[in-house]
């Protein structure tokens, strides 16, 4: 015979979601954020933590955009790469705990969120066929620009003999 649906309901084990994880850090690499966190305390209604605990990475954009989660299946580690990202881009995540006891699955509130904005630390190529034409009073200098398409600005440099380079002017 078929079971009673409401009887199966009722049936049911009811399981606590665990609290937020904690410390969420999130570190701006290139194109890319490392996140780290501390596992949640306990369970939402107090008791200690059991069961198998994984974790869902959420991300938004912008200082207030939505947080969808990005981890297709929760992660086991508290550490997480997102790789991929535009440098100079603000980011926003959260991390929920996922708990497993038996068949049952219970997850918890978000982290409190952090942002990061990843950033270029690529050296650009540098200019090339510097050329220096010295003059009674100056030296001269020409070169072509740097291939890489994020520059700004040139700084010059001079050394007398075998002394230190000194700053001695920047270019647009």
């Amino acid at each position: 015979p078929d079971a009673d649906p409401i009887a199966t309901l009722h049936a049911q084990r009811h399981q606590a979601a665990p609290r937020p994880p904690q410390e969420l850090a999130v570190v701006a690499g290139e194109g890319e954020a490392r996140l780290s966190w501390q596992p949640p305390t306990g369970l939402i209604d107090g008791s200690p933590l059991r069961g198998e605990l994984s974790y869902v990475v959420l991300r938004g954009t912008g200082p207030d955009g939505p947080l969808a989660a990005i981890t297709g299946e929760p992660v086991r580690e508290t550490r997480y790469v997102d790789t991929g990202l535009e440098n100079e881009a603000l980011y926003r995540y959260a991390v929920r705990a996922v708990r497993r006891e038996g068949a049952a699955t219970a997850y918890g509130g978000p982290s409190a969120p952090a942002t990061v904005t990843p950033v270029d630390r690529t050296a650009p190529a540098p200019p090339t066929n510097l050329v220096a034409v010295p003059s009674a009073t100056a030296v001269r200098l020409a070169w072509n620009p740097s291939a890489s398409p994020d520059v700004t600005s040139y700084v010059v440099y001079r050394a007398t003999g075998e002394g230190p380079f000194v700053r001695i002017g920047t270019t647009s």
